[in-house]
């Protein structure tokens, strides 16, 4: 009773019992309405080199593929915690990323910061024609998880928004040109299936392996491995969410 009372007044997500294809409406309803917020922010002139880079980039990462190896490629999101403490031990509170957090930034990710291909790594050549909510129901179809991961990237994708700011860990350090993290109709499709990649393997008990999230996610496995990475960069491998952080972003998702 003294918890109904103190909470605020407004709509509240019950994220264990909430319907996971609502949940996933609602977050592909934001996400499009800020890519194509963003799209239209984007001059013509920058559009047509950033697509020019991607072209080459993807042929640089198509040449340097493995070939032949008889074995899956290892996931760098494994990687990082197979020798560390179980991340469900870890508390949530510890690894949020604080804007006013005195932390340095490791020193990979400031690296990707003042590296615009970090960025340009999730920037596709062309606009997929699946929607946004129709990829997401993909993923929950043929890898099921749990709203927390799918809300995760909600707020992965703001930290990534503010890393490198004024208003974030590693002031000062920004991209090319200034130009920061920003989502849009070219990379948000990637940003998804990366950040349920690497979310899922933090927050659940049960995971796929890389092959099976780029075949659904229709990438190529070497390619969902370096943007899992990127995606590890741009979030400082800062990983862990506090449990009131993730009901604030879930709260406010119910009244947008």
């Amino acid at each position: 009773m003294q918890d109904e009372l103190a909470r605020p007044p407004g709509p509240h997500l019950d994220l264990a019992a909430y319907p996971t294809a609502t949940l996933l409406r609602l977050i592909a309803n934001l996400l499009q309405q800020i890519a194509a917020a963003n799209d239209q922010l984007r001059p013509e002139a920058e559009e047509v080199e950033d697509e020019s880079h991607s072209s080459r980039s993807g042929s640089r990462a198509s040449s340097a593929a493995p070939h032949g190896t008889g074995g899956p490629l290892p996931s760098p999101t494994a990687a990082l915690f197979s020798e560390r403490d179980n991340p469900h031990n870890t508390p949530r509170g510890g690894g949020g990323i604080d804007p006013s957090s005195p932390l340095p930034l490791f020193t990979a990710s400031r690296t990707s910061l003042v590296h615009p291909s970090s960025l340009l790594s999730f920037h596709a050549r062309h606009v997929p024609s699946i929607s946004i909510e129709a990829y997401l129901l993909r993923i929950l179809k043929y890898c099921p998880t749990t709203n927390e991961v799918f809300l995760s990237l909600l707020v992965y994708f703001d930290r990534m928004s503010r890393l490198g700011t004024a208003s974030g860990v590693g002031a000062g350090l920004v991209g090319k040109n200034g130009k920061g993290f920003a989502i849009d109709s070219f990379n948000v499709h990637r940003l998804v299936i990366a950040g349920v990649t690497v979310a899922s393997k933090f927050f659940s008990d049960v995971f796929y392996t890389n092959s099976r999230y780029a075949k659904v996610g229709g990438l190529p496995p070497h390619e969902l491995n370096q943007l899992e990475l990127q995606f590890l960069l741009l979030n400082d491998f800062r990983l862990a969410i506090p449990t009131d952080e993730m009901q604030r972003y879930g709260d406010r998702l119910l009244s947008y």
